[in-house]
């Protein structure tokens, strides 16, 4: 139960971050400390994502992280470039591993 109740409040907090987020500029002069709670916030649903391994949640709050953190545009887009270039390097090394049969069904042979 107690499992259940944290996932409904990790897949609820994803629109709670953008719709907070969309209020940003409105904040005046403490609109870089709201952007700095929007990505610990973030941070830490991506920590419980982790755990439940829940890993595609996990990658989307890592998305909202940096989409919401108070670095410059050109960094945001170099880090979701190299995160996505990361991602697609495992994939590929994960897809093309050689295997290595035993038995009967080898096809070394």
């Amino acid at each position: 139960m107690r499992y259940k109740v944290i996932k409904i409040c990790i897949w609820a907090s994803i629109p709670v971050l953008l719709a907070s987020g969309i209020f940003t500029p409105t904040a005046g002069s403490s609109a870089d400390w709201l952007t700095i709670g929007l990505c610990l916030c973030a941070m830490v649903a991506v920590g419980l994502a982790l755990r439940q391994r829940e890993y595609f949640l996990a990658a989307g709050l890592v998305s909202v992280a940096v989409v919401f953190s108070p670095v410059l545009l050109i960094t945001k887009i170099f880090l979701l470039m190299t995160l996505t270039g990361g991602v697609t390097l495992l994939t590929l090394i994960a897809a093309f591993r050689p295997t290595i049969f035993h038995g009967e069904n080898d096809i070394s042979t």
